[in-house]
Parts: structure tokens; C-alpha cells; sequence
């Protein structure tokens, strides 16, 4: 099998996790990995709470983006933000009691997903796959070093 031919299943797998989210979420049948139940998702799996900044890198969103998003998560009850007690210039996020209900629905659809999407694969294999996916990982870091180093850009 060519390089190609992988990356084409990658692709076509990509899709078909994507498209199946999306239904998901328009049937209100979130896998908690889209929007708001992605951010409940990782505040409830942190375990405790999470500063903005922390919580804005792990969803990739900019911060006016993730303050946007927070608003209207607070005002339905789901999170509260507090001043950092030992920096008071960090916002903290935690999740409420209804936050944490929904914190442990997400967990026990995306478990139900990664079931299935692991179903029928040996243990031997994924420690294969887990293998291939670091080195995938790694020669991403070292491709992207190797353009910011050609382009003279600094900045991670």
C-alpha cells in the first residue's frame, strides 16, 4: 500500500468521524467533541478547573472566541468563572453541578464512540497504531521546525 493510498483511509476516516459528529450534534445527540461539549468535555476530564489561556489551547480557539463561547455557557448554568486566588489576573473555568452532569454524559458517549471505533482491533495492533501515530507525530514537529527554520519564523 502506497503512502497515498494511507493517507486517502486517513482522509475517508477523518470524514466519516466528522460527518458523524455533525449529525450527532444537530440530532442534540452530542459526542462531546463539538462546540460547547467540547468545553464541558475538558473542564469535567481536568478535574479540576482550567485558567482561560489553559482552556483555549486545549480547544484551539482564540481567546475572544472562547470568552464568547463561556458566556453563553454561564449564563446557562453549565460553568462559573473565578479570579485565580494566588493571580488574580487569571480567570479560572470550572463546571457547575449541572455542568458535571452534563461533563459525564460527554464522557459516556465519547467512551461508546471510542468503543466502536476501536471495536475488532487487537490490542497488539493498536499498540502498533499508537506507535505509528507518535511517529506521525514526530516528524509533523520536525517538518514544521524545518519550514519556520527556512522561513526565518521563530514563533511556535
Amino acid at each position: 500500500m502506497s503512502d497515498q493510498e494511507l493517507m486517502q483511509s486517513w482522509w475517508q476516516l477523518r470524514m466519516q468521524m466528522g460527518r458523524l459528529m455533525q449529525a450527532r450534534h444537530h440530532k442534540g445527540q452530542g459526542t462531546g467533541l463539538r462546540g460547547r461539549d467540547r468545553i464541558i468535555g475538558l473542564v469535567g476530564y481536568a478535574g479540576t478547573s482550567l485558567s482561560q489561556r489553559e482552556l483555549a489551547d486545549r480547544v484551539h480557539l482564540k481567546p475572544g472566541s472562547l470568552t464568547e463561547a463561556l458566556n453563553g455557557l454561564e449564563a446557562d448554568g453549565y460553568v462559573q468563572r473565578t479570579r485565580d486566588p494566588f493571580d488574580r489576573r487569571i480567570l479560572r473555568v470550572q463546571l457547575t453541578a449541572k455542568g458535571q452532569t452534563r461533563a459525564k454524559e460527554i464522557k459516556a458517549e465519547h467512551d461508546q464512540f471510542v468503543a466502536q471505533l476501536f471495536a475488532q482491533i487487537t490490542p497488539a495492533d493498536k499498540a502498533v497504531l499508537q506507535r505509528i501515530l507518535q511517529q506521525m507525530i514526530e516528524n509533523i514537529k520536525t517538518y514544521d521546525a524545518q519550514i519556520r527554520d527556512a522561513k526565518g519564523d521563530d514563533h511556535a
